[in-house]
Formats: C-alpha cells, sequence, structure tokens
C-alpha cells in the first residue's frame, strides 16, 4: 500500500497475471481485451527462466497425452515470425524398436501426415546416419514441424499485451505472506497482494481473476500457506467469486 495522508492507495485491476513468460504474456494478451491487466513479473525482463530456456520446438514427442493435446490445439497459433516449418527427423537404436512404435502411434493421434522410415530413406534425408552395430534401425519423419523462436513470441504476446492497453512490471515480485478473499471496499470482497509495497486488488465481480502462470516460484511468495489459492496441479486461476480452490 502507499500511504497518502490518511489515505491508502490502491491499485485495481481486473486481472493480475503473475510471471511473464509464454504462459503469462499469451494469456495476459487476451485478457487485456476485456479490462485492466497487469503482469508482475520477478525478474528484470520478460522470459528470464523456462520460457528463456526452451527447447523451442513444435512436436509430439512427449509422453503425456496432456501436453501433445495441448500442443495439437497450440500449433495452429504458431505463425512468423514466431514460428517456422522445420522437419523433425525421430530416430531409433537396436532396441528400440518398441519405443519408435509407440512415438509413431503417439504421434498419428494428432499428426497423421507422420511417416515411418526405413534406415534407407532415413539416410536420404540425413547421409551420416549409419545402419548395423551401434547404428539406427528405424526413423519417424514430421515433415510440418515447426522451430520456435521464443523471443520473437514473448515479444508479440508483450506488444499485444500493451496495444490492448494492458501493462507488465518488472522486478516486482509478488511478496503476499498470503493472498485470500478480504475486504477491498467498505461494500466489496475481493483478492488483495502486495506488489512492492503497492497493494493490488481485485474486486469480486465477474472477470476479477488472478492467474499465477510463474507456478514453480509461488511457494516462496507465500501462496503455499495460502487457504483460497491453494494450486490444484501447479497450476491455479482464481475469481473473485470462488473461495475454494
Amino acid at each position: 500500500m502507499v500511504a497518502r495522508g490518511n489515505a491508502v492507495a490502491m491499485k485495481q485491476v481486473d486481472y493480475l497475471v503473475i510471471g511473464a513468460g509464454i504462459a503469462g504474456l499469451s494469456a495476459a494478451a487476451r485478457l487485456a481485451r476485456h479490462g485492466e491487466t497487469l503482469v508482475c513479473e520477478a525478474e528484470d525482463a520478460p522470459g528470464v527462466h523456462s520460457s528463456g530456456r526452451s527447447a523451442a520446438f513444435a512436436h509430439f514427442d512427449m509422453d503425456a497425452w496432456l501436453v501433445r493435446a495441448l500442443t495439437a490445439v497450440s500449433i495452429a497459433l504458431f505463425e512468423a515470425p514466431g514460428a517456422q516449418p522445420h522437419p523433425a527427423l525421430f530416430v531409433a537404436l537396436s532396441g528400440q524398436e518398441d519405443a519408435l512404435d509407440r512415438l509413431e502411434a503417439n504421434y498419428r493421434e494428432w499428426a497423421p501426415h507422420v511417416r515411418r522410415l526405413s534406415v534407407a530413406a532415413a539416410q536420404e534425408h540425413v547421409p551420416v546416419l549409419r545402419e548395423g552395430d551401434g547404428g539406427i534401425v528405424g526413423a519417424l519423419l514430421d515433415l510440418q514441424a515447426r522451430k520456435l523462436d521464443a523471443h520473437a513470441m514473448l515479444e508479440a504476446h508483450r506488444k499485444a499485451l500493451l496495444a490492448a492497453g494492458g501493462s507488465v512490471a518488472a522486478k516486482a515480485p509478488v511478496t503476499a505472506s498470503s493472498c485470500s478473499f478480504v475486504p477491498v471496499s467498505p461494500i466489496s470482497r475481493g483478492w488483495k497482494l502486495s506488489v512492492n509495497s503497492v497493494s493490488v486488488a481485485g474486486l469480486s465481480r465477474p472477470g476479477s481473476t488472478l492467474m499465477n502462470s510463474g507456478w514453480i516460484w509461488a511457494p516462496s511468495a507465500g501462496f503455499a500457506s495460502s487457504n483460497a489459492l491453494r494450486p490444484a496441479i501447479a497450476r491455479w486461476v482464481s475469481t473473485g467469486q470462488t473461495s475454494g480452490q
């Protein structure tokens, strides 16, 4: 809170997003079309942690079905300059035939265009691949995979957020010892927390939403002890209309 005489200044927003990585900025860019949106980032700039260290390649070589499903619905949004078509070749060594079969089955659920290649066919794409002792026994080729430019994607979302009237606060860690639904005005209830000693609040009206996209650092901000906003699967979104998880 910022004291001004006997008064206390409080910033009220419709959407507060914690974390300016790819998840936070992409969500905030869309939320900003519907209300006052603020993104709080603890570091000096967006995308410092997971988003900045991403492998930055869109494909379906993931064991978790949910991750493959999320990738499938996201690929249509991956456009230049943030993404460029780039073939992906997956190779299997002797003893990995079953793993290649599973990969093909998982892949075809979302990308039926994927091609199973013989060793000779794989060598047409990558001549240095060997057959025989220590060589490959087969491969899978996805000609529609995409190479991602993490910086370009972050910048596109950041610019969209600003264009819609939203804002990003760098060096702005959320420092609340707890986050719960409290009176934020004589007639309203909602959520309230502290960002660089400035109180930020969302009233309990439709659309007043607090989103934690930097969940891995949430316990250091005290959210682990919060009864109102305890993470369910390491991510949470809570509105001012509920008091549950």
